[in-house]
């Protein structure tokens, strides 16, 4: 799932591998159907970042934009912790129809683990349950020992376009029926970027707040409260983009898009543009902006020149 998702490579190989193995086995588990929230606009003050100097220009965002949908794609993954399962558990699923919607079935891939050592899992998913809770992207989540959280990983990367976002985390609940409804924990913001630099790489750090915005992260699949875990890789307060080649900045903003952790961002949360020249521009807020879960936040355009 993401704007127009990838593929999880990882994850689809086991799948095929899991297939091959079980013949068709698969096709005797029944469906799960699981829909997605969609997400909603908002505007952050047009002062965020202070003045910007007498010969700075914006570019306005367009009042009417609609947030781009979110949709399941072909390989998708979740995985579930039914209430009959034991600590830990989790089952993959993968999408069987749907793809393209906002709407899809899933199928169980006969790939399980559970996170507590102390237990032994069924192949075979329950027979009844009365509720379960799942979460998305599947090769990234793992139920906690105590069956009571969810932990997810958060991307680490700022996102160049709404068609490169990739796996926006995402928490399911469902009941005895098999239907499950996906929400967003997560906001994203938009950051509209004009100028005449080249540019090679953005770093956005929240370090001076000690926000943490990249790593692993408990989800509460009822109120949807996230809470930090542990660092993956790298500094839990930086998520940045890197190109792979320099970009050319215009009067036309260029959107970049990041996903961060619902909460208000504090007054001196950065943003370092990083020059194909060597040198690097840093804006920082002057006022708080609020990320708001399921919600994309659309930033003022920030001007970048050299």
């Amino acid at each position: 799932m993401h704007t127009r998702l990838p593929h999880l490579l990882f994850a689809a190989a086991a799948l095929a591998a899991s297939c091959a193995e079980n013949g068709d086995n698969t096709a005797s588990y029944p469906l799960l159907h699981a829909t997605i929230e969609q997400p909603q606009a908002k505007y952050a003050a047009a002062g965020l970042f202070g003045p910007q100097g007498p010969h700075t220009t914006r570019t306005s965002v367009v009042p009417g934009q609609i947030p781009h949908p979110i949709v399941w794609s072909a390989n998708d993954l979740i995985s579930i912790h039914f209430n009959t399962d034991v600590n830990g558990g989790r089952r993959v699923y993968a999408l069987s129809d749907g793809a393209g919607t906002a709407q899809g079935d899933f199928i169980y891939t006969q790939i399980y683990d559970t996170s507590d050592s102390a237990v032994t899992m069924s192949a075979d998913p329950p027979a009844e349950y009365t509720s379960l809770f799942a979460g998305y992207p599947g090769a990234f989540v793992t139920i906690s020992a105590q069956n009571s959280e969810l932990l997810i990983e958060s991307p680490r990367e700022i996102f160049l376009g709404l068609d490169d976002v990739e796996d926006f985390p995402m928490v399911g609940t469902g009941g005895a029926d098999g239907s499950l409804q996906f929400s967003c924990p997560f906001g994203m913001i938009h950051i509209p970027v004009t100028g005449s630099a080249l540019i090679e790489s953005i770093y956005m750090d929240t370090t001076e707040q000690q926000i943490e915005i990249s790593g692993r992260f408990s989800i509460d699949p009822q109120t949807y409260e996230t809470n930090f875990v542990e660092s993956v890789v790298g500094s839990q307060y930086s998520i940045s983009w890197n190109g792979n080649s320099p970009v050319q900045l215009t009067s036309s903003p260029l959107s970049f898009y990041a996903i961060l952790p619902a909460g208000t961002y504090e007054a001196g949360t950065t943003f370092q543009f990083v020059l194909s020249s060597g040198g690097s521009v840093i804006m920082t807020t002057q006022l708080p902006f609020t990320v708001s879960r399921a919600n994309i936040l659309n930033l003022p355009a920030v001007e970048v020149n050299p």
